[in-house]
């Protein structure tokens, strides 16, 4: 069964679900069996999110200090409507961040 999220949070940033009306990430439920087909999900709802935050945000003063709270927020929400333990374990996973050495 195909289902699509809605990515919708009122807590961050006093956005509301209209902000995230137009972004939607389609989910196959018959292969959320398979670990590459979650990541892959995973991937599709964070640049979902990443593109409603920034049009959300668009014109916004304070625009790249929000952004990142607001990308955390609507993932968040949109992997807790799919209800996977092992999604939820992907999003809950520590960012890694390549550090880069100069001479």
């Amino acid at each position: 069964m195909i289902r699509s999220i809605f990515f919708a949070t009122s807590a961050v940033l006093s956005l509301t679900s209209v902000a995230f009306a137009d972004e939607t990430v389609s989910v196959d439920r018959a292969a959320m069996a398979d670990a590459s087909y979650k990541a892959e999900l995973y991937e599709r709802i964070e640049k979902a999110a990443m593109r409603a935050c920034r049009k959300e945000l668009r014109g916004e003063m304070f625009a790249p200090y929000l952004l990142d709270k607001c990308v955390r927020g609507a993932i968040s929400g949109a992997v807790d409507q799919v209800g996977d333990a092992e999604l939820t374990a992907i999003a809950e996973a520590p960012v890694k961040k390549a550090v880069v050495a100069s001479k």
